[in-house]
């Protein structure tokens, strides 16, 4: 669970969503993936919903759900993004590497 500025919460699922629910417990929206997501989601200093998927890419979006671009890696993503103080993204996947980047 990832809990954006406004208070939403976002999840991702093993029905291959990404869930973002209000603080009142309704769904604002969902976004379908090719495969299930196993990871926490991550939240970069621009307010990008950050989360990887068992299809092998890392998912960004736009707070209201807007996919904003997705990156292929060579293996499952099963962790939590993390965003260091300069934005730059880290990822590892199930290729036993450490991906970095902005």
């Amino acid at each position: 669970v990832a809990i954006g500025a406004d208070r939403t919460i976002y999840v991702g699922s093993h029905d291959a969503r990404l869930y973002a629910i209000a603080p009142d417990g309704k769904v604002r929206w969902r976004v379908a993936a090719a495969d299930k997501i196993s990871a926490t989601p991550g939240i970069s200093t621009n307010h990008t919903i950050l989360v990887g998927t068992e299809d092998e890419h890392l998912y960004a979006l736009a707070p209201n759900g807007t996919l904003l671009w997705l990156l292929p890696l060579a293996g499952d993503v099963d962790t939590t993004p993390a965003i260091g103080r300069d934005g730059t993204i880290y990822v590892a996947g199930d290729d036993a590497h450490l991906h970095a980047f902005r």
